[in-house]
């Protein structure tokens, strides 16, 4: 539970107002990784605010002693852990509420003590690519080997500097885009902005202006 997160939770379990605790909440710094023993420290009108009201010192109170602990049990969605002994003698075990058996130990833990994580992923991109190596056979008469694709290929590298990779798994995001674009396309981009957002410059060769 971070700092907001707590405050929020214990505001909803004193029955304190939702808009009271959220413009308690709104005034924790949001510097990354902050504690609330520190927020009070740096935002006087937070300390102030706690301060003033019964209530949110007690709610205050509270999140302090909550905060960072797990508020709740979740499951990595395709983390398999791999043991050659059974897992009950290796780490504690917990029952999820769809009777699947996880381990009570999250992925740095299980690789320091010895045990293999591994992802398996069901992407419905490698249907994609199935159906599209099908349909290049059967429309093209072309039979394209999946497996043994040249990794050199000029093309391609072109198209992923262009920034064109919708429905690529793993680049098809406006963040992995923006990194693909080569840099000179981000100043081009920018200074083209620059120049639209400012007013047309005067022609020296008109007297009129």
């Amino acid at each position: 539970m971070a700092a907001k997160a707590a405050v929020k939770d214990v505001g909803r379990a004193m029955d304190i107002p939702y808009m009271e605790v959220d413009r308690l909440a709104k005034l924790i710094p949001t510097t990354l990784g902050i504690e609330l023993e520190n927020a009070l420290k740096e935002a006087p009108q937070l300390r102030a605010a706690v301060d003033a009201d019964p209530r949110l010192k007690d709610l205050m109170a509270v999140a302090l002693r909550l905060e960072g602990l797990a508020r709740h049990a979740s499951t990595h969605a395709a983390g398999v852990v791999i043991s050659a002994r059974p897992l009950t003698d290796i780490v504690p075990i917990y029952k999820t509420n769809r009777d699947e058996i996880t381990t009570q130990y999250d992925m740095n833990a299980l690789e320091r003590i010895g045990l293999l994580k591994m992802d398996f992923l069901g992407l419905t991109t490698l249907t994609v690519l199935n159906d599209t190596v099908n349909m290049i056979e059967k429309n093209r008469g072309v039979k394209v080997d999946i497996d043994n694709l040249t990794l050199d290929d000029a093309e391609t590298y072109k198209l992923f500097a262009r920034g064109d990779t919708t429905a690529i798994f793993q680049f098809e995001s406006h963040g992995m885009r923006d990194i693909l674009r080569p840099l000179p396309t981000h100043a081009h981009r920018r200074s083209h902005r620059l120049e639209c957002a400012l007013p047309p410059r005067p022609d020296p060769r008109r007297h009129d202006r």
